[in-house]
């Protein structure tokens, strides 16, 4: 199931009274491709690529509406994790391994998106965790226009607060494989 942006612009347009929509719209999808960036919420699980000899380079595939942020993890067959690989930031894995003549390496990547700059919906769970605080963050860039009717530089600073300050939760929430001395040096920094 998949929620429409303008769930969040109702939430936006009172923060920034005679703001354009399209200028609204245009700064969402900005703090939310910073955000999921940031905070590794939105996974694409386990995409398999199959290594040959004499390829090093493998295309990942982005589901629609989005584009690939970061590579998480990669894994082999077994679940054991694997070391020899290197992400460009855009949609290409390079793997520094060689199977031997005639064999094949299954190797599964987990991926964090971002949306795309065309993007209207956002996933239902992405949406519930990014609604509560991500107008925060537009409302602050919005008001920190100058020469604006909506220019309010005081709230601008506590509406980034806001954001900044949920976001690092969000983050710390979405750490998965780190231990708890991690985690704790993390929020300590973060928060």
């Amino acid at each position: 199931m998949s929620v429409p942006l303008a769930d969040f612009l109702r939430r936006i347009k009172p923060h920034v009274n005679g703001c354009p929509e399209i200028t609204i719209a245009d700064t969402l999808i900005d703090v939310l491709r910073d955000t999921c960036n940031t905070c590794d919420l939105w996974k694409d699980d386990r995409q398999m690529v199959v290594v040959v000899n004499g390829v090093n380079a493998y295309e990942l595939d982005a589901p629609p509406d989005t584009e690939i942020s970061k590579v998480l993890s990669v894994t082999r067959e077994n679940g054991n994790r694997f070391d020899g690989w290197h992400h460009n930031g855009r949609n290409t894995l390079h793997i520094n391994y060689t199977p031997g003549e005639g064999q094949q390496l299954r190797l599964w990547v987990t991926t964090s998106l971002i949306p795309a700059y065309g993007i209207t919906e956002l996933p239902t769970s992405v949406f519930s965790e990014l609604v509560s605080f991500v107008p925060f963050g537009v409302a602050a860039r919005l008001q920190d226009i100058p020469g604006t009717n909506w220019y309010a530089p005081d709230l601008a600073n506590k509406n980034q607060m806001k954001y900044r300050s949920r976001c690092n939760e969000l983050k710390i929430k979405t750490m998965a494989g780190f231990t708890q001395a991690n985690q704790q040096a993390t929020r300590r920094r973060f928060v």
